[in-house]
């Protein structure tokens, strides 16, 4: 009897710790729904805070804080429980942004919403710190509209091959007008570098007072966005030369790109980011990223992209990863042109 007693209590401990050590339930991951142990370090929880700040480098009203806000209402509908609020705070060209998500907690409550423009300030010299310095939890935008190659409507110049025949021949006489430290500045780098001309870039602030410039022909030419562009040369104020997208628009198929006249020629785009501090642990960001996959398929996201002749596309970590490499070859190529 005590054989059999004792051989039943030694089975019972057997079953017990195969059951403690071979069974454990991995932990719920995002949206509930069940992946490895997180002690492994292989999937993370979020959001986990009641309250998550995005913090958008740059003011209340324009293009990258409309996008940021569609973020935040797509995440507001997703987490009921959880609040996701905007911050604008565009203090020092965004550097005090910048540096405050940096430098946080690397938690996943406080996050960065802003685009590559970061790097260009880095590139010129304005901010020390590349976007690789922080955790890259996605690129927000697929496509967008590029900018166009325009000049006053009675401009000289007919075609891009005239503009460009005449900045060789005479190095630094051909003016453009730009916002220093911004995507169209870029642009004018790459734009150099293709063409191995010297131009002469003059700040001229926003597109609005560049727009000015460009019609009262005090520069010869300039990067305009599609609707400005579009718009003035309709009203006869400005003529378009060419396209900085790598291939025509099915709306304008006979305007050439800069690329098939100058192929080195790279466009550069103001593609936003979603930013997390340095050193956060990298399940946490594949939850982040796969938290919002679901903007893809949401009517709402999409209409308000549109509305922006943009499109939303969700990209995984090693996608976002491979883009914002190939943008920064852009910008640095740029950079280096500019003599930065």
């Amino acid at each position: 009897m005590k054989k059999t007693l004792s051989l039943l209590l030694s089975l019972v401990m057997v079953i017990s710790l195969a059951s403690c050590n071979g069974t454990k339930q991995p932990a719920p991951g995002p949206n509930g729904s069940q992946g490895q142990d997180q002690n492994a370090g292989t999937t993370a929880e979020w959001p986990k805070a009641k309250n998550i700040t995005i913090l958008c480098a740059a003011p209340a009203g324009g293009n990258t804080d409309a996008q940021c806000r569609i973020f935040a209402d797509h995440m507001n509908r997703t987490y009921s429980g959880h609040n996701f609020i905007v911050e604008n705070d565009g203090s020092g060209n965004g550097v005090v942004a910048f540096e405050k998500v940096r430098n946080a907690e690397p938690n996943g409550d406080l996050l960065l919403f802003y685009h590559n423009g970061l790097d260009i300030m880095r590139a010129i010299g304005r901010y020390d710190y590349s976007m690789s310095d922080f955790t890259l939890l996605g690129q927000m935008v697929d496509q967008q509209f590029a900018y166009f190659l325009v000049v006053p409507a009675n401009s000289k110049y007919q075609t891009l091959e005239d503009l460009v025949e005449d900045a060789l021949s005479s190095p630094g006489k051909v003016t453009t007008g730009t916002m220093f430290a911004g995507s169209r500045q870029m642009l004018i780098g790459s734009f150099i570098a293709a063409t191995g001309t010297d131009i002469n870039s003059i700040d001229t602030g926003a597109e609005a007072d560049t727009i000015a410039q460009v019609i009262g022909g005090n520069v010869d030419f300039s990067f305009i966005s599609y609707n400005n562009a579009k718009n003035y040369s309709e009203s006869g104020d400005i003529r378009i030369l060419a396209y900085c997208g790598d291939e025509r628009l099915e709306s304008d198929p006979d305007i050439r790109t800069i690329k098939e006249v100058y192929p080195g020629f790279s466009n550069c785009f103001n593609l936003p980011f979603l930013l997390g501090p340095t050193g956060m642990d990298p399940a946490l960001a594949e939850a982040i990223n796969a938290a919002f996959q679901g903007m893809e398929d949401d009517e709402a996201v999409q209409e308000s992209y549109g509305n922006m002749k943009q499109t939303f596309t969700w990209f995984d970590l090693d996608t976002t990863q491979e883009l914002f490499q190939e943008q920064l070859q852009v910008i640095d190529t740029a950079a280096k042109a500019l003599g930065y």
